[in-house]
């Protein structure tokens, strides 16, 4: 056998060494998962009592969470459960419910049986918040992965915010989230009412 073949079939078993050992790592990672989602379950009555909680929308990574009472102030950065704004109030809401980009329930405790989602404070009263096809700019810094998307991926256009700068008022915040570039947040719909908040939240197991 020549040295060519011997390379050849040298190269030809390091590549199937590594697509095994990529499959292990990809098997061993979902065993994990399963492990980890399993004891969860068993564990029901303590989720329900810890106000543990897991999260199937796109709105942060997937996985659980854990439920926190709002602190005394809210403070950018600070991640939290919430509903979304009136439809009443918001054509990018009522655009969202039409194409059924937010999940419905019927034990859901938001308005129009909408289910809570999870997203970042963005801003608090008394900050700055520039809005342009670039993204959110808070007092000026600008927020990773905001760039509006003006159309969908259906083809639709996106309503989104009027564009322009902003003072966020007394009792709203602004809200973002850049887990994806079709992340759906102020920057769509604009500021959301304090009442709209309903705890906090932490991870304890995403993927």
């Amino acid at each position: 056998m020549d040295q060519t073949r011997i390379e050849k079939l040298r190269e030809a078993l390091a590549l199937t060494n590594e697509r095994n050992a990529a499959r292990e790592r990809k098997l061993a990672n979902l065993i994990y998962i399963a492990s980890a989602v399993a004891l969860l379950c068993v564990a029901g009555i303590a989720i329900n009592k810890s106000g543990i909680f897991i999260n199937v929308t796109a709105s942060m990574p997937v996985g659980f969470y854990e439920k926190h009472a709002l602190p005394g102030t809210i403070t950018p950065g600070l991640t939290v459960l919430l509903c979304p704004p009136s439809p009443e109030a918001s054509p990018a809401i009522r655009q969202a419910i039409k194409d059924n980009w937010l999940i419905k329930s019927n034990n859901a405790p938001c308005k129009n049986h909408l289910v809570p989602f999870l997203k970042n404070i963005a801003a608090v009263p008394g900050q700055k918040i520039t809005i342009n096809m670039s993204g959110i700019y808070v007092d000026g810094n600008k927020l990773g992965k905001t760039k509006i998307q003006p159309v969908a991926k259906n083809g639709e256009a996106i309503v989104h915010y009027p564009l322009g700068t902003y003072t966020v008022k007394p009792g709203e915040v602004w809200v973002w989230d850049n887990s994806s570039k079709w992340a759906y947040d102020s920057r769509y719909w604009g500021p959301i009412s304090v009442g709209n908040l309903i705890a906090s939240a932490s991870p304890v197991l995403t993927w």
